[in-house]
């Protein structure tokens, strides 16, 4: 686990050592844009899970995250702080338009977990279009489920909010499973 406060330059040298064969890592409160470019590049195909707790980031970070880290399995991104959003998780749609348009996939991600309110349907569709192989999705966000009946294998963990759990079960073809996050 790498947290705030952790000098950025010794987290990519750690990162880039050959001698993690399979990583699984953890961010706490990091602006990862300051990262070096070149430690997704390094290390990126070694890594099979990531979590991201109260993390900053822009799209070039996002970008080399989706584009070297061809093995990850798990991904999770929680980008609250004591109950209130931090921002937007993906600055723009710009960045999953380009890979997308250079046919990037990743199929090896099986669960994603993406807690934050502030999440769009077409920034989903755009994350289900270069990660097709998702079986396990979580959000807390609230969203319309309808354009999503294609990944009968989703599985959506929502707050316990009754008018969106009534959504959420009067919508066909999806399981639902309710969490709740204190």
């Amino acid at each position: 686990m790498f947290r705030a406060g952790s000098n950025l330059q010794d987290i990519a040298k750690v990162l880039m050592k050959p001698n993690f064969l399979q990583m699984n890592l953890r961010f706490e409160g990091l602006s990862l844009s300051l990262l070096p470019a070149h430690t997704w590049n390094v290390c990126g195909h070694r890594i099979h899970s990531l979590e991201f707790d109260d993390c900053k980031w822009n799209d070039e970070a996002i970008k080399d995250i989706i584009v070297h880290c061809v093995n990850m399995k798990r991904l999770k991104i929680d980008n609250w702080v004591y109950g209130v959003s931090i921002g937007n998780i993906f600055n723009s749609t710009r960045l999953f338009d380009e890979l997308i348009e250079k046919n990037v996939q990743r199929t090896e991600l099986h669960t994603f977990t993406m807690l934050n309110p502030v999440v769009h349907e077409n920034v989903l569709e755009k994350i289900f279009t270069i990660y097709p192989c998702i079986k396990d999705f979580s959000t807390g966000s609230c969203l319309n489920l309808n354009s999503f009946t294609q990944f009968e294998s989703l599985r959506f963990n929502l707050p316990s909010d009754p008018c969106l759990m009534k959504r959420c079960m009067e919508h066909q073809g999806l399981r639902f499973v309710q969490e709740i996050h204190y």
